[in-house]
């Protein structure tokens, strides 16, 4: 429906999914660690990998552009063109976007607590790129955060609901902080926040490369 919705940011968003969808290959990292989701062909439990993980994460990162669009009123502006931000951006910006994507992986052998925690801590780095790059966007990216964790809730609090022993049965709750969010772990929350800063800063990297890298000075 969003897709459908902001017909001129389409194939962003098609490329901020495809990317965002990348995240959904992690599972063996948080298979059992971090919980045993049910699968199809049980291939979570049996390989680690499955198909549902990718098809979520590419869902969900259409999902937080959609929104963060629609938090600017339908149409995303760069906020800036001055030359000497610009230098900082282009130097900055894919560095620390890269972090999920390059810190994570590197980081995980020496990482001794649950993975889920060097998931959020990595998703926040590249997220906050986006934020310390383009500051004037902090009012619309905390809007759209609000929004998406308020739908990233309503299947988990379904899910609780229809089934009361889900959490118990699929998370690793021994491993977490064990602080609960009308009985989701919090980790879920953080989780959500944390991979919705990121999608939304790999949508401002996608416009600030096709309008603002080397666009001439205001």
């Amino acid at each position: 429906m969003v897709f459908i919705a902001l017909p001129g940011h389409r194939q962003i968003m098609l490329i901020t999914s495809t990317v965002g969808s990348l995240m959904g290959i992690s599972q063996p990292y948080f298979v059992p660690a971090y919980w045993v989701p049910p699968s199809v062909g049980d291939l979570a439990l049996t390989t680690g990998f499955d198909l549902e993980s990718p098809i979520f994460c590419f869902a969900i990162a259409g999902l937080c552009v959609g929104l963060f669009n629609k938090s600017f009123g339908g149409q995303v502006v760069l906020p800036t063109t001055s030359p000497q931000r610009r230098r900082l951006i282009n130097r900055l910006y894919l560095p620390f976007l890269a972090a999920p994507f390059v810190f994570f992986p590197l980081s995980y052998p020496i990482w001794s607590a649950n993975p889920i925690y060097l998931a959020i801590c990595t998703l926040f780095l590249g997220g906050l790129s986006a934020l310390l790059c383009f500051y004037e966007t902090w009012p619309q990216t905390m809007r759209t955060c609000a929004w998406f964790l308020a739908i990233y809730a309503v299947p988990l609090l379904a899910i609780e609901w229809l089934a009361p022993n889900y959490t118990e049965a699929v998370w690793q709750l021994d491993d977490l902080s064990r602080i609960f969010v009308a009985g989701i772990p919090l980790e879920e929350f953080l989780f959500a926040l944390s991979y919705c800063l990121c999608c939304n800063g790999i949508y401002m990297f996608l416009l600030w490369h096709r309008y603002g890298r080397n666009a001439a000075a205001a």
